[in-house]
């Protein structure tokens, strides 16, 4: 009991099947119209429950994702069936990039290198055309490096969303 009163796991119980309280506990049941008004809210619930229907579908689940198994084995789009259980599916541009991408690393690091050292040597170079430059160029050339990045990050938005629409058949 907490406050006085029987905890939620004896009241439901209770709520079930009246012998699953102990002499103390009916005691104090009978007495507190508190326990008794929550073991009523918990037979309606338990009642309401009851009479709640599983939900059915009004078509054939199975047969619709089973045609679209078989229809996917026999186009070989985009999946290949490996077993009775499972499906591997294969995009053919994921696979090309995986073939193609440690070059890209190297190129990357390359021109990161080159960049980096072209500017650790260069610094004091930059820094007098960046204070000798006025304002209006500075901003010029910010805001056309953001949109370039802009434009760059919605390209590859766009690129992923195709990649996962092309998932869902």
């Amino acid at each position: 009991m907490k406050n006085g009163h029987l905890s939620d796991e004896k009241i439901q119980g209770y709520s079930i099947d009246v012998r699953n309280l102990n002499e103390q506990e009916q005691a104090h049941f009978s007495m507190c119209r508190h326990c008794q008004s929550v073991a009523a809210q918990y037979k309606l619930l338990f009642t309401e429950m009851a009479e709640i229907t599983a939900p059915v579908f009004e078509f054939d689940l199975a047969t619709i994702v089973m045609d679209k198994i078989h229809t996917a084995a026999a186009t070989n789009v985009p999946g290949e069936i490996k077993s009775a259980n499972a499906i591997v599916f294969k995009d053919s541009a994921v696979t090309e990039k995986k073939r193609v991408t440690w070059p890209l690393i190297v190129v990357s690091l390359v021109a990161v290198l080159v960049l980096g050292i072209a500017i650790y040597f260069l610094r004091d170079y930059f820094e007098n055309m960046i204070a000798g430059a006025s304002l209006i160029i500075t901003y010029m050339v910010i805001i056309t490096v953001i949109l370039i990045m802009g434009f760059l990050g919605f390209e590859e938005y766009r690129k992923y969303n195709k990649q996962i629409n092309s998932l869902n058949f």
